[in-house]
């Protein structure tokens, strides 16, 4: 009887052992595999990912983040992979010569209308719908997402190349929804036509540097975002 016993338990445990090796063979199998001349630059701490150019390749981090119980995902663009040329290390700018991201515009209406345009995208959540909401934005304020407008945005700073993955695919009618809506929030916010257009151009000039993040804003303009109660810090 305790040999029966005994060979029902291990018949459990070499089932369960069995499942749970389907399990991660199906977990690990799924993720995304490029042709051998790309996957050999995925190592530890590196990943891979398809762009606009070809294929990415990423250091990836996490970081703590104060009131979340997990650490935050943070993945830093290293370069391109191309089959001809392999590896393409990013290009970097020298620290005598700052690199300026327009700010201003993007940054407020960002503050301020962020929770406006998530409800345009019912469908969405996450890392799309800030993606999203992001790039029109950044239409409204270019007239276009391609990808020297993108590189050009504060709100692309982090992560340029994703958003330009999620731009090539993002449909023209929520383009054209967002400029409705933007235009349409300020409009009411400021209905003052020659308010509206001092704060618009003026926040047009106000650009940021990439590397600090340091920015200006006249301290006329903070006086009318301020009679508008329109946030900017």
């Amino acid at each position: 009887m305790t040999l029966i016993l005994k060979m029902l338990v291990y018949r459990k445990h070499f089932f369960c052992v069995y499942l749970y090796s389907i399990y991660m063979y199906t977990i690990f199998m799924k993720k995304n595999t490029y042709p051998d001349w790309v996957e050999k630059y995925r190592t530890c701490g590196r990943t891979i990912r398809k762009i606009s150019s070809g294929y990415g390749l990423y250091k990836c981090t996490s970081v703590y983040v104060k009131g979340q119980k997990y650490p935050k995902s943070v993945q830093e663009y290293l370069g391109r992979i191309t089959e001809k040329d392999g590896f393409i290390p990013k290009k970097v700018i020298s620290s005598d010569q700052p690199e300026y991201l327009e700010y201003g515009l993007s940054h407020v209406i960002y503050m301020n209308f962020r929770r406006d345009l998530q409800r345009l995208l019912f469908n969405s959540s996450g890392e799309t719908a800030e993606s999203r909401i992001r790039l029109m934005i950044i239409h409204w304020v270019f007239s276009d997402i391609y990808p020297a407008s993108v590189r050009s945005s504060y709100l692309a700073k982090d992560s340029p190349y994703s958003l330009l993955d999620y731009a090539s695919g993002f449909s023209d009618k929520w383009l054209v929804k967002g400029d409705k809506k933007i235009n349409d929030l300020l409009h009411k916010r400021i209905p003052d036509d020659i308010d509206r257009s001092a704060i618009i151009n003026g926040l047009r000039l106000c650009v940021a540097d990439k590397k600090t993040g340091k920015f200006f804003i006249p301290r006329e303009l903070k006086e009318l975002l301020r009679k508008y109660e329109l946030r900017y810090e």
